[in-house]
């Protein structure tokens, strides 16, 4: 494996119309950081009614009933749907 240094080790510009970027005072200043994001969670879920038909769907939400609550509003409205079980495919 080989490497590419793509930026210039001394202080000239990487281009000639362009001032160099520097630190005043040779200080770096420090960024704000924006607080980490909530939790999110992303579940298959399977769904099998009361005549025996199933459902996949997928679910999202904060908490693992949140994600099970909004993948049962994605099944068909024409029935009861129980849960079968649920995998998760992201989060913690």
């Amino acid at each position: 494996m080989s490497a590419t240094v793509t930026t210039r080790i001394d202080d000239l510009p990487n281009d000639l119309n362009e001032p160099a970027l520097s630190a005043p005072n040779g200080k770096l200043t420090p960024l704000p950081v924006a607080p980490p994001a909530p939790g999110q969670l992303i579940l298959a879920v399977e769904f099998r009614s009361i005549d025996g038909r199933s459902w996949n769907a997928i679910g999202s939400g904060a908490t693992v009933a949140a994600a099970i609550a909004w993948a049962q509003e994605c099944c068909p409205g024409d029935t009861s749907w129980e849960l079968v079980g649920w995998e998760d495919l992201y989060g913690d």
